[in-house]
């Protein structure tokens, strides 16, 4: 992973409450570890795409780099979680309303046995919360993919340098 910040922008419109964007940014620690960490909330906005990858929920724009889809709700559940647990997310003191963890509750299950969720009165704000954690978390897989066929790329290329010896 780079040490450059990536700015996040989830634009986020069809939910509850006003529509709104919430700003981020994935940055990595010393010891390589990604980080999400929220900034602010602001008015709903596709504007900027050159200064945010921006995440929407809305085809309005061409502009996006993520769709996000009411399909998709589950697994950026489960991202949300995954990150909380991990301590790879911080919200900050402004956004802390946003926080999904006391308004969303298990409502029964399906019959594949996967849990089902009362999203009745989710905000704009939550969703656009989810949103970027499923952005991060699929940003991170991808990475992981790039950064092991580098190395694959790398290794592959030393077998066939002059001098190299192959033995089976």
């Amino acid at each position: 992973m780079n040490d450059d910040v990536i700015d996040l922008c989830a634009s986020i419109g069809h939910y509850a409450e006003k529509p709104l964007s919430i700003t981020s940014a994935i940055t990595t620690e010393e010891n390589g570890r990604a980080l999400l960490l929220f900034d602010c909330a602001t008015e709903y906005d596709f504007e900027g795409k050159d200064k945010f990858i921006l995440i929407t929920d809305s085809t309005i724009s061409e502009e996006f780099d993520m769709l996000f889809k009411p399909n998709e709700f589950h697994e950026a559940l489960e991202a949300y979680h995954e990150l909380k647990v991990r301590d790879q997310i911080d919200l900050g003191e402004e956004l802390m309303r946003f926080d999904i963890s006391q308004n969303i509750q298990p409502n029964g299950v399906t019959d594949n046995g996967k849990l089902q969720y009362d999203i009745d009165g989710l905000s704009n704000g939550n969703i656009a919360i989810l949103a970027t954690c499923l952005y991060f978390i699929r940003y991170i897989k991808n990475v992981g993919v790039l950064e092991a066929c580098t190395k694959f790329a790398e290794t592959s290329k030393s077998l066939y340098e002059p001098g190299t010896i192959l033995s089976f």
